[in-house]
């Protein structure tokens, strides 16, 4: 059987989700291929895998109305061909979409083309299925988001990680890994950072920020810390896979204060590699903590204060063996092939 797959393995650099994905699709049995426009209008396939594709609204208008165009073109030149369409529906909608509307819109047309959805967690189909109701009728599939293993580098010990990051060795460091941008959440864990009046907390920003204002706000925090005996460390650029394994280890807490979405990358690989999490309670977070435990995962309704950050990570514990194993057979990629193969069958 043949997959075309958008994308497969074009992002691996960025993102090796659809990579792990393709693999494993293949290791099943599959032939997983990422057309280019030619083969995507004159191909056959008999599965149509999409990721984001709400993505396609997000460019600039006229690369917009090109790409969005073009992709509904190529999924209904498929359908009509036979195969069935499914979308790995990663969060419900855009992290923070410069034309909501447009995109709710276009999400319509293309909800209409698919045979089948699948969801990364069992929390997440309740908010898709709200803001996309003609999902309901279609077969699903719950697919857990897969372990990354060795698509990034080797965890370095605590101790080498603070090293290398010139972090002291005998504090407690709480922070955020990856992209800084506004849904994130990264002005509430500045506030909540700056609330606390413990000078043995210090704090860990490890990834590029990307808006001005948001930038700025850091470099305040920092002074005010700097003026309290603590330390705000912001590495302001995007990080390699072994700045981001390095950040994740020197950490005793992860910070994900999300202002929506539901579903988490950098979550589960902090999970694999045992860095305890804080975050606001997203679907795949409040999943996370039923698997790994409540000091591992623990999370939040509402607004994340100083106290409850300070509380955090005094209770934090990294997960227990037997919890990470179960986590990492769960989120197995072989897992991920055997659910979307049950789905499918089905379709």
């Amino acid at each position: 059987m043949v997959i075309y797959a958008y994308p497969a393995r074009s992002n691996i650099n960025a993102n090796p989700f659809n990579a792990i994905l393709s693999d494993a699709l293949e290791r099943a049995g599959y032939t997983v291929i990422e057309p280019n426009h030619t083969q995507g209008v004159l191909g056959r396939a008999e599965i149509i895998l999409v990721n984001w594709p709400e993505a396609a609204t997000q460019q600039k208008w006229p690369i917009a109305i090109r790409r969005s165009l073009f992709q509904l073109l190529v999924l209904t030149i498929q359908r009509l061909r036979g195969a069935k369409i499914v979308w790995i529906a990663h969060n419900s909608t855009s992290h923070d979409s410069v034309r909501p509307k447009t995109e709710r819109f276009y999400m319509r047309l293309l909800v209409r083309l698919l045979a089948g959805v699948v969801f990364l967690t069992e929390g997440s189909r309740a908010a898709a299925l709200e803001q996309h109701p003609g999902l309901r009728k279609l077969p699903y599939a719950i697919m857990r988001h897969p372990v990354y293993g060795d698509h990034y580098p080797q965890s370095p010990s605590k101790k080498n990680a603070r090293q290398a990051l010139s972090l002291p060795i005998d504090r407690k460091i709480v922070g955020m890994v990856g992209d800084l941008k506004s849904y994130k959440g990264v002005d509430d864990f500045l506030v909540a950072f700056s609330d606390i009046t413990d000078n043995g907390l210090d704090g860990l920003l490890a990834g590029k920020a990307h808006e001005p204002e948001l930038a700025a706000s850091i470099r305040r925090c920092a002074v005010q810390a700097a003026n309290q005996g603590r330390s705000l460390a912001h590495t302001d650029r995007r990080a390699s896979d072994e700045e981001l394994v390095t950040a994740l280890a020197a950490l005793d807490l992860l910070v994900l204060p999300y202002k929506g979405g539901e579903n988490s990358g950098i979550a589960i690989l902090a999970a694999e590699r045992g860095t305890p999490i804080l975050a606001s309670a997203i679907p795949g977070i409040v999943e996370l903590g039923d698997v790994l435990g409540s000091a591992a995962v623990q999370s939040y309704t509402e607004d994340l204060s100083g106290a409850d950050l300070l509380a955090a990570v005094c209770n934090a514990s990294p997960p227990t063996a037997e919890a990470l194993e179960k986590f990492r057979q769960d989120h197995s990629a072989a897992a991920a092939a055997a659910a979307l193969k049950g789905l499918f069958e089905r379709i």
